[in-house]
């Protein structure tokens, strides 16, 4: 449908040119009806692109449904890009991403994690709604303290994938007035 609005615009795009105007009234005209033309292709050219999004979206969103009805998915999500991000005095923002529709899991604590998983003493935020872009706020965090951090992802079929151990270090807290 986009492809035939743009052969016919560049269609009257052409009959306008090999139309030769006899005044300079006729040429400006003709060049207010080719720059609407490509504000028009443009525009469309803009709604193709909202349009493909909309349809990546939709198509993630069936995959994640085959998945449901597909027992034999065994492949857990893939991470990918597993980033700290805004890191304060008593907070930090960690993102992945996964290359199917999963969970969002942040386990931490300022004992290395071995320790910390043995004795129970994890913290963790969880977030269910399955998604490729996972972005999970670790907050209540000390200052100024290196903690220990994985992450963890399920998919709509019960597989889950864990990264490896990574660490930040919170900043300093800034005292009043400064």
């Amino acid at each position: 449908m986009v492809a035939l609005i743009v052969f016919g615009a560049l269609v009257i795009t052409s009959f306008v040119f090999l139309q030769a105007p006899a005044s300079s009234g006729d040429k400006m005209a003709a060049n207010v009806i080719v720059e609407q033309l490509r504000e028009q292709i443009n525009s469309l050219w803009q709604r193709v692109g909202e349009l493909r999004l909309k349809i990546q979206n939709i198509n993630e969103r069936q995959k994640a449904e085959e998945n449901v009805l597909n027992p034999l998915d065994a492949k857990p999500p893939v991470l990918n890009n597993l980033e700290p991000e805004h890191i304060t005095s008593d907070s930090a923002v960690i993102t992945w991403g996964t290359d199917e529709l999963s969970t969002s899991e942040v386990i931490y604590a300022d004992e290395y994690v071995q320790k910390y998983v043995e004795n129970k003493k994890k913290m963790m935020t969880v977030d269910l709604e399955l998604v490729t872009f996972h972005e999970v706020l670790i907050s209540g965090l000390k200052p100024n303290t290196k903690y220990y951090y994985y992450v963890s992802s399920t998919d709509a079929n019960a597989n889950y994938s864990l990264s490896n151990t990574h660490t930040i270090v919170t900043l300093p807290q800034e005292r009043a007035g400064h």
